[in-house]
């Protein structure tokens, strides 16, 4: 693998094969050293020693050693990676969750999930007042998270419920002019899937919720069949 694959939804973390062929991880950030991680990324010694890891406990590692504590927010980030809630969240959710969750790991992770009240989520909101949307996207994931949390019988309620986002001002995006859209054609011929996705969305007049659940069973004898005229026919 060379210099090593970096892994996404686990920073610092690469992939390398050790002298036997084996695929191995490790964990580099600069100012400290390596950290060889055990198991694969999503098992419960790979998460127990990633989070020793950004900790800063950089001491080796023996599988089944230094446990979480029970009830904490560590310990709720670990049963999350290991559920099948989590299996069922797409790649790249997966990998914006991960980057939320684990900075709360390192902020708040000795912290116990029962004792997490609405004014301490405001606090958490409220420091990343510069930045609203990253305020926002903490709020969801911690909402997610205390979801959870009560599913689990972890806690009888959820305190991120009720709290409100901050304002985000932005004039929004601009429509794209011909230029923009011939510069992107030219950077994504026919037959890619950013190309048909374009495509779909420009040409179809279907609102993008619609525009994502097309299938083949939309094509009819070489045509695109409107959504929801197909819909009404067949229903």
């Amino acid at each position: 693998m060379g210099r090593g694959l970096r892994m996404i939804g686990f920073p610092h973390v690469s992939a390398f094969r050790d002298r036997h062929g084996k695929v191995r991880f490790r964990f580099r950030r600069k100012g400290s050293r390596v950290v060889c991680l055990p198991g694969a990324p999503g098992s419960p010694e790979f998460a127990e020693a990633y989070a020793q890891a950004v900790a800063g406990v950089t001491s080796k590692l023996e599988v089944g050693a230094g446990r979480t504590v029970p009830g904490t927010i560590n310990a709720l980030a670990v049963a999350i990676y290991q559920s099948a809630e989590w299996t069922q969240l797409a790649a790249t959710t997966q990998a914006t969750y991960r980057g939320i969750i684990e900075r709360l790991r390192r902020d708040y992770g000795h912290l116990g999930v029962k004792g997490l009240k609405a004014d301490h989520v405001r606090k958490m909101r409220d420091l990343r007042r510069e930045t609203p949307t990253a305020a926002n996207n903490l709020l969801k994931v911690l909402r997610w998270m205390m979801a959870f949390a009560v599913e689990r019988n972890l806690r009888q309620d959820n305190p991120v419920i009720g709290i409100k986002p901050l304002k985000v001002d932005s004039d929004g995006f601009h429509t794209w002019t011909e230029a923009e859209i011939l510069k992107f054609e030219t950077h994504w011929p026919v037959g890619t899937r950013e190309r048909l996705a374009m495509d779909l969305l420009l040409y179809t007049a279907q609102r993008s919720g619609d525009v994502r659940q097309m299938g083949r069973q939309h094509v009819r004898e070489g045509r695109i069949v409107n959504k929801l005229w197909l819909t009404q026919r067949t229903g």
